[in-house]
């Protein structure tokens, strides 16, 4: 049995056991370094303390617990002498416990005490460990947001979500409470400084970065948790330093509290719908959705107890991430009710004509330019005309039907991820590690490299520059038949890239009527429709978009796959099965997550439709046909590239700071012909931006980063 003691930190391990670690004791000392569990069993309360081996945080006050499962982080606080900023990690799935010092580089919080910490359970954020506000070395009230996350590779790091120029920064406060709702973090009480308490709910939307406040209780070192649409806060003391409502539980009424705000109780009402939260007054922390009773002594002790439940879905399905249902609320056509018929336009009579070789020159020697357009403003003038792109297309798809839905590629090899219109970053590349041919250099154009290029598809969409991505590719293609490949995304699509910035360029930069059937929109994307689906590389590793899903198992039914294939989003069949589960599923979350399951990023209706496949998965195809490594794009991962299943997957991702929110770094992967695999990365150019703006009512909400490391983490 503990004894009695303040400034403690706790944290639920599951639903009726927690942990607890130091804290301040009567007469001014400080508790010893003593780590307690604590489960409720019916109406009995059992202590234990656990013992752990070698070295220890240290006895400290007003510092921060989280768990992540399966580890118990702890950071920060005093030692009654030193203010710390030091993050420490216990696994509590391991027969023997052992506290490990965390040794971060980069950017770091400062140190701090009685700031507050909590797990972010949904979005891209989901699995983080955030941590607010505190007070500094030199008793600072501090208002800062901090994530702790974890890499795959097992490193740990900080980072801080990117500051809005129009955002309102939050009060400081400490010996408050911070408590996560789906991706929304609740900040109750505390004090500004020792004679003040703060006396507003702060609610920070850790999607969008973004504050709001309403009146609420002036208390501080009290506790608080959420059930349904309901906060409530229990002791603490006042503004006076009396006990705080006489000891009473008080309720709240979230949807009251913030009616001035309808985007977020729309989106507490979502959370309310989605959630089923475990109302306990032992812990700050609501449960995730469709969670279990998982405890440490669980079979499988990787399984996250986080949820990737997805990213809010704004106007219905107006989300590149979610399969749109049959009436997606797609900008055009636009649909009076739900019945409604959409007709899509015709496709072009296409007279295949002799492949001329100056037109695709032409296109190359003004686009593959990569020191002239690595800094490519986003209003740059579109210099070639509607007819000119139109002929490129017929050319390029007549070399594209006479070849294979699932291509054979030699190494070397430069593959390349997601590209979405970042124009500038694929010229970067091209700069820094070379090009099928160089026309800046004088008799470049006929100077050829020895490498293949393979492109694993979302050319357009996000980016102010997908005319120029897609031409000058499709011009490649065409100068160099058989060594360039250009495989299919999801948002080679006609019915995503209407929605996502492609259909708007075509029709501002071209000034045409993208609806029209001879538009070059839509010749585009009848040319997509022909696309390979994807690559073998020396037959030796499967290269693809999306992944293998739950039925993609023998690399012939990628073969036989007859174009052009239009995707139904509404699948009915087992073949229309196979094209979404290529384009659109990922891999589970960590590699402890094992077999097919639900794609709630991007299923949020829960169809089945999309599904993510665990490392098992990866291995069993591997092995039955006979290949070493799955190397995949469609989902931004911070490093630019990121391993999966002990590194029998890869994820590549080649736009960097995603949507302009996310500040990841781009990769390419060089394959050499004994296959050594080397990422080539490039960093984010913070001076300039060439995503399209997301509106107002976030109709253009940017894909959930795949967040490194189990929990993966991130803003």
């Amino acid at each position: 049995m503990p004894c009695q003691r303040a400034a403690h930190s706790t944290c639920q391990i599951d639903e009726n056991e927690l942990m607890m670690f130091g804290g301040a004791l009567v007469g001014g000392s400080i508790a010893k370094e003593q780590l307690f569990h604590l489960k409720v069993d019916g109406t009995k309360a059992i202590w234990t303390e656990v013992k752990t081996m070698g070295d220890r945080p240290g006895p400290r006050y007003g510092h921060a617990l989280a768990f992540c499962k399966p580890n118990l982080i702890l950071f920060g606080g005093s030692t009654g002498t030193e203010t710390m900023n030091d993050t420490w990690c216990l696994n509590i799935s391991e027969k023997t416990l052992n506290w490990a010092k965390l040794e971060i580089s980069g950017i770091l919080p400062s140190p701090r005490v009685y700031h507050s910490a909590d797990l972010c359970q949904y979005g891209g954020a989901s699995g983080m460990i955030i941590v607010f506000g505190g007070r500094d070395v030199e008793g600072r009230t501090l208002n800062e947001v901090w994530g702790l996350r974890k890499h795959r590779d097992g490193k740990w790091d900080w980072t801080r979500p990117p500051e809005k120029q129009d955002s309102v920064a939050p009060l400081g406060r400490y010996q408050h409470r911070s408590i996560f709702f789906g991706s929304l973090m609740f900040n109750i009480g505390g004090k500004i400084n020792e004679s003040i308490c703060n006396n507003l709910f702060s609610v920070y939307d850790y999607e969008y970065n973004k504050w709001y406040t309403a009146s609420g209780p002036e208390c501080f070192r009290h506790i608080t948790w959420i059930s349904k649409d309901k906060l409530y806060v229990h002791g603490g003391l006042d503004n006076r330093n009396k006990i705080f409502n006489r000891g009473e539980i008080v309720k709240y009424n979230l949807f009251e509290v913030f009616k001035d705000y309808p985007e977020l109780t729309k989106k507490i009402k979502f959370f309310v719908d989605t959630f089923t939260p475990l109302a306990s007054p032992l812990t700050s922390r609501s449960t995730s959705p469709n969670s279990t009773n998982s405890s440490i002594s669980n079979n499988n002790p990787y399984t996250s107890d986080r949820q990737l439940m997805g990213r809010m879905s704004m106007g219905n399905n107006a989300n590149p991430n979610v399969l749109p249902t049959t009436d997606p609320k797609v900008k055009r056509p636009a649909k009076t009710n739900a019945d409604i018929t959409v007709v899509l336009p015709k496709k072009v009579n296409n007279v295949q004509k002799p492949i001329n070789n100056d037109l695709c020159n032409y296109f190359i020697e003004n686009l593959l330019r990569p020191k002239t357009y690595a800094n490519l403003p986003p209003d740059a003038d579109f210099i070639f005309k509607n007819d000119e792109i139109i002929e490129l297309c017929n050319q390029a798809e007549a070399i594209i039907k006479e070849q294979a839905t699932l291509v054979e590629v030699e190494t070397p090899v430069k593959i390349f991820g997601d590209i979405h219109g970042q124009y500038a970053d694929m010229m970067r590349f091209f700069d820094l590690w070379g090009g099928p041919c160089n026309p800046e250099e004088e008799g470049g154009m006929d100077i050829e490299d020895n490498y293949s290029y393979l492109f694993l598809g979302d050319y357009v969409d996000r980016g102010n520059h997908s005319l120029e991505t897609i031409c000058l590719l499709l011009a490649l293609k065409i100068k160099f038949p058989k060594k360039i490949f250009l495989l299919r995304g999801n948002h080679e699509d006609r019915w995503i890239n209407q929605s996502f910035g492609f259909f708007d360029e075509c029709e501002q930069r071209l000034q045409e009527n993208p609806d029209l059937p001879d538009s070059v929109f839509n010749r585009i994307n009848n040319l997509f429709e022909y696309l390979p689906l994807a690559g073998v590389i020396d037959s030796t590793i499967l290269c693809i978009h999306g992944g293998i899903g739950s039925s993609v198992k023998r690399l012939d039914q990628i073969a036989n796959l007859q174009r052009p294939i239009e995707v139904i989003h509404e699948v009915q069949t087992a073949l229309e099965k196979l094209v979404v589960d290529i384009l659109w599923s990922d891999p589970t979350d960590h590699d402890g997550e094992l077999g097919v399951q639900p794609n709630h990023v991007r299923d949020p209706h829960g169809t089945g439709n999309i599904v993510k496949f665990g490392p098992d998965v990866v291995k069993d195809f591997l092995q039955k046909n006979n290949l070493q490594k799955i190397i995949r794009a469609h989902e931004c991962v911070m490093d630019g590239f990121e391993r999966f299943a002990g590194g029998d997957l890869i994820t590549v991702f080649s736009a960097t700071d995603y949507c302009g929110k996310h500040k990841n770094a781009g990769a390419i992967l060089v394959i050499t012909k004994w296959f050594d695999i080397n990422p080539k990365l490039i960093y984010p150019n913070l001076q300039q931006s060439n995503w399209i703006d997301e509106d107002e009512s976030g109709y253009r909400p940017p894909t959930p980063p795949r967040w490194s490391g189990n929990p993966q983490a991130n803003y």
